[in-house]
């Protein structure tokens, strides 16, 4: 074996001010191949929906409701106007809203659906608006994950995928009225 020769290379001086910037361009590459895919973002035409979650449930009796944020980036107004569920996690769903009836908050059906107006952001969250679940299938165990279709007027069907989680720190928890659900 002969002996090995050192790789050497001469950077011009025109060309050394690109090595700081090549630098930063390696690291973030390196950064995101290296990062979990952590997105939980869902499009259709020029709605967005940021992170789909429901709470953990404990029994089949109760029902669940999921809750994201919605975004409208485009010029024209949307509704959504339904939502869909496999029949193998819940019997059915729909849109709901909550309405504080002197200090008890109570689930209303939204006939109309949610409005989500051009360049507009809807939160639909506990204490507000939401997708509830009926006839759970089985209970909703922290970690999971299931499909639920949103149908949007103008963007169509949108298949988004749920995680079952804890609710942050900051997420409203007012206590429900479930007795017109038949829990």
């Amino acid at each position: 074996m002969g002996e090995r020769k050192a790789l050497e290379y001469e950077i011009s001086p025109d060309m050394k001010f690109l090595l700081p910037a090549f630098a930063l361009l390696l690291s973030g590459i390196v950064y995101v191949a290296m990062t979990p895919a952590t997105a939980h973002e869902f499009a259709a035409s020029d709605i967005k929906i940021d992170h789909p979650w429901a709470r953990p449930t404990v029994t089949t009796r109760q029902p669940a409701a999921v809750f994201f944020h919605l975004e409208n980036t485009g010029e024209r107004d949307d509704t959504l106007v339904g939502v869909e569920i496999d029949a193998g996690i819940a019997e059915g769903a729909e849109l709901h809203t909550t309405i504080n009836d002197e200090g008890t908050f109570r689930m209303r059906p939204l006939s109309n659906g949610i409005a989500l107006p051009a360049g507009a952001q809807v939160a639909v969250q506990p204490g507000g608006h939401h997708a509830m679940l009926f006839g759970l299938a089985e209970p909703l165990a922290e970690g999971r994950r299931f499909a639920v279709t949103l149908v949007f007027e103008q963007a169509g069907r949108v298949e988004v995928e749920v995680v079952v989680e804890q609710p942050t720190e900051d997420a409203p928890k007012p206590e429900m009225d479930h007795s017109e659900h038949g829990s």
